[in-house]
């Protein structure tokens, strides 16, 4: 873990790809849409199949 860490702090450019590698996962995981999914998994699996936003959002955008 330690040569990893210095590794990562000697090359800014790897430590960059890292870094936005790990937002897009978080912004692509973490999602309050996520979370329910989890929650309803655990108390009441078979509402998860039934909610749309659980297989994709659903939501109509402005643009269109």
């Amino acid at each position: 873990m330690e040569r990893a860490l210095a590794e990562l702090l000697n090359d800014p450019a790897r430590a960059a790809e890292q870094a936005q590698a790990g937002l897009e996962t978080v912004l692509a995981r973490h999602t309050c849409a996520h979370r329910v999914d989890e929650l309803l998994a655990l108390c009441a699996p078979g509402l998860r199949a039934d909610r749309p936003a659980a297989r994709q959002d659903t939501r109509q955008t402005a643009a269109e």
